[in-house]
């Protein structure tokens, strides 16, 4: 294993065509990352890639595995998904003549900084509903209990904000 920081490209050979492999743990900067006040990461994740010189910039691909612990979006359960997700990026060694664009990396002296690149990635991939199971019922909107213990309430209760309209129309129902 490597360290969090990511390979320094340029301690192959240059022109060389050969892949640099890095296989990294990390924890580092994804510990902070938070969903809805719970910490999505409780464990390192694994980044396993490589970037191949292709002339003027790096093609870099990797696969981010670990463990997300996230918030049922309907009945508040914890969940913990699965994560194994691809990227692929280009790198480029830093320059005043050039700048960024799209999915570009700079690179510094050399350094791929695996850990900013996958925490990067990781959060603009980041789905915004996660479910505890597809057909999770969630939340009664009456009494607050998970829809799987029946509470008895009514499924479809009347709008409070119609009260004075329904009495209303009730005194008139009754002259």
């Amino acid at each position: 294993m490597s360290d969090t920081s990511g390979p320094n490209l340029r301690a192959n050979d240059p022109h060389s065509r050969e892949p640099v492999h890095f296989d990294c743990r990390l924890y580092e900067g994804l510990s902070e990352l938070t969903w809805w006040g719970s910490r999505i990461f409780t464990e390192p994740v694994r980044v396993r890639g490589s970037a191949v010189f292709n002339g003027d910039y790096y093609d870099v691909s990797y696969v981010i595995h670990g463990t997300m612990h996230m918030t049922c979006s309907r009945c508040l359960e914890d969940v913990c998904v699965p994560l194994e997700k691809s990227f692929s990026r280009i790198a480029m060694e830093a320059d005043d003549s050039i700048s960024p664009w799209g999915d570009t990396i700079l690179l510094d002296d050399g350094n791929l900084d695996v850990a900013a690149m996958a925490s990067a990635d990781l959060l603009l991939e980041m789905e915004g509903v996660f479910l505890c199971r597809e057909d999770c019922p969630g939340l009664c909107q009456v009494c607050g209990k998970h829809k799987d213990l029946s509470c008895g309430c009514d499924p479809n209760p009347p709008d409070p904000r119609f009260d004075a309209l329904r009495k209303l129309l009730d005194e008139n129902i009754d002259e």
